[in-house]
């Protein structure tokens, strides 16, 4: 008798502890994997984005010059879409599908390869395609629908995107300096009116228009993809939802008329930049444009802190 109620006590001592130390183990788990977790900021998933709108308007345009069979172009725009898939790009797919980071990987290198190849020109078109599909299925598993929909989240790769465009349009003139720094602007402008003032010659100015001949088409070709990218993206994105925030919540604001004149702004900005590329206008004209409509009323809509 006693014999058997002490090991009915070890039994069920036994089943306690075996449980307990699932429960544990799971919640233990649980904690770990959660630790190891990335929970991705507004700022990172705007990087990702824009990082994903590079990849494309590359593509696009490597397709581009093969068609018009300019294999060169094509080798360089190819290899310009593989360098934007940065090692910490695809880390950060990794850690959601490790299959997609792969194959997005092998397929822009296998792009790569049969623009060098020329490779026939369905099957290259073939292989974009396939790229834009695991491209889609990336942004699926990256970027929560939340996050995707996110207006300021959209402004932020809308200011990317306008960034791309002035440094390739930079170099393609081989302007020497960062367009995207608008104390740039500002030190060549006084620069310019001060040796203009005191110097008795135009030679400031001279200097700052002094590259007015394009020396790497290729650049030129991104920084009017990245500019056509950026207005295509406002005017089918951005424009629409904000708009449609803006009536929803009409009756409850002052500043529908001040963020409509602001959103006019904005869209002739993008106009203009898109028109001065066009017409291989000066590097600093393109440089004031950004700086002067673009990112002001950017920051002014949607509260964002440009550097």
């Amino acid at each position: 008798m006693i014999l058997n109620k002490r090991l009915n006590i070890t039994f069920i001592t036994t089943v306690f502890l075996t449980s307990f130390a699932i429960i544990f183990g799971s919640i233990g788990s649980y904690s770990f994997e959660k630790s190891f977790a990335h929970n991705f900021s507004p700022d990172e998933s705007a990087h990702f984005l824009t990082i994903v709108d590079k990849i494309k308007v590359e593509l696009e345009l490597a397709g581009n010059s093969t068609s018009s069979n300019n294999q060169s172009s094509a080798i360089v725009h190819a290899n310009n879409a593989l360098l934007h898939y940065d090692p910490n790009t695809q880390d950060e797919i990794s850690e959601r599908n490790e299959r997609i980071a792969n194959e997005l990987d092998d397929t822009l290198n296998e792009l790569l390869e049969q623009v060098k190849s020329q490779t026939d020109k369905s099957q290259l078109d073939n292989t974009v395609e396939t790229i834009d599909a695991i491209i889609e299925e990336a942004i699926t598993t990256r970027i929560d629908q939340e996050q995707l929909n996110n207006l300021t989240i959209q402004a932020l790769v809308l200011a990317n995107i306008v960034d791309a465009a002035l440094q390739n349009y930079g170099n393609a003139f081989n302007f020497g300096i960062d367009l995207t720094n608008m104390s740039n602007m500002m030190m060549h402008t006084t620069t310019s009116d001060n040796k203009t003032t005191h110097g008795g010659n135009n030679h400031g100015s001279n200097d700052i228009n002094r590259h007015t001949n394009i020396v790497n088409f290729t650049n030129y070709q991104s920084a009017l993809a990245f500019s056509n990218n950026a207005f295509d993206r406002f005017h089918n994105e951005i424009k629409p939802s904000l708009i449609q925030s803006q009536s929803e919540t009409a009756e409850e604001s002052n500043n529908t008329t001040a963020n409509q004149t602001h959103l006019e702004k904005l869209e002739n900005g993008l106009v203009e930049l898109n028109n001065a590329i066009k017409n291989k206008e000066t590097p600093m004209k393109v440089m004031e444009v950004v700086h002067t409509q673009i990112h002001p009323n950017l920051q002014v809509l949607f509260n964002l802190k440009i550097d």
